[in-house]
């Protein structure tokens, strides 16, 4: 069953279990609660050295095959593996300190190639006057090790440094979308261009377009089509469904469905699969934990 079929089927039963209202601990009103097929398949790394996975995204590419990375001040590398844990490659980017790496997100472009978003956006003490997302073309062979030049995009919040570490692709619009990790009220920022136009070697000035009722928001994605957006939070992962081509502003005011899941260790990466059938997580373990790296794989 894929997502549009068991939301449809949230829609129309009353009394089922995933239509349980449930209050969150965030402050909106009582939302509907949507239950996945099974529980998640727990799926630890080859890598045992990757211990902040940060951001997560499906590979356009390479069937199968996601993209991590760590944050702050570790390595400046890309870490691929296949759904079974096996690491595939890893990506150097030359030249690029990992300040701190939050999130990442890989898109078609218009002209049939794919790119690398890199997004170097966190900022604890919010200190940092510009903060930068990194580009390049997605390698259409993986190597074990691996090193690419990359293009730097830098830009500024209106209103001042703030953290975030939430970066996805509106496929409607062409944008590339901020989210802050604000206590509450989490801000939404759109990047003023689209991914047709040609924006390295610039400071742009991060557009506010709205702002959400969610605490901590630490990761997001949207459907290849997209049809759906996710974002996670520390509380709980939610999710939007798009009716016509509405704005993301628009959508997300509306009541999101709140994704029942599996705890983990720290909130961290989430990447809708590329067929819909699902989403994927991810969490930092971090050495004092005593855990192995994993991903948690949902089916619908």
């Amino acid at each position: 069953m894929n997502i549009s079929h068991i939301l449809c089927l949230t829609a129309l039963l009353c009394f089922g279990t995933c239509q349980t209202k449930a209050k969150n601990q965030i402050g909106l009103e009582s939302v509907s609660v949507l239950t996945p097929d099974s529980i998640p398949s727990i799926v630890h790394l080859e890598d045992t050295v990757l211990m902040e996975s940060s951001g997560l995204a499906f590979s356009q590419y390479h069937n199968g095959i996601l993209y991590t990375h760590e944050d702050s001040k570790c390595e400046n590398k890309i870490t691929v593996f296949d759904l079974q844990g096996k690491t595939k490659a890893r990506i150097w980017l030359k030249g690029v300190e990992n300040r701190d790496w939050e999130d990442i997100a890989v898109i078609a472009h218009p002209s049939g190639s794919s790119y690398i978003y890199l997004a170097d956006i966190g900022d604890n003490a919010q200190k940092y006057a510009e903060v930068y997302l990194y580009r390049f073309e997605e390698p259409k062979q993986l190597e074990i090790d691996m090193e690419v030049e990359v293009e730097r995009i830098s830009f500024q919040y209106p209103s001042g440094p703030l953290n975030a570490e939430t970066l996805f692709f509106d496929p409607i619009d062409n944008g590339l979308w901020i989210v802050s990790k604000e206590k509450e009220n989490c801000g939404l920022y759109r990047l003023p261009f689209d991914i047709t136009s040609v924006a390295a070697d610039t400071l742009l000035l991060a557009e506010k377009m709205g702002t959400l009722p969610l605490e901590r928001v630490t990761a997001g994605d949207i459907s290849r089509d997209g049809r759906f957006v996710m974002l996670r939070t520390k509380p709980g992962i939610y999710l939007w469904e798009r009716k016509a081509k509405e704005s993301l502003p628009m959508l997300m005011s509306q009541q999101p469905t709140l994704i029942k899941h599996r705890p983990e260790h720290q909130s961290e990466g989430i990447a809708i699969a590329p067929d819909g059938s699902g989403f994927v997580t991810s969490t930092e373990i971090q050495k004092k934990s005593g855990l192995k790296p994993y991903i948690s794989i949902y089916r619908w």
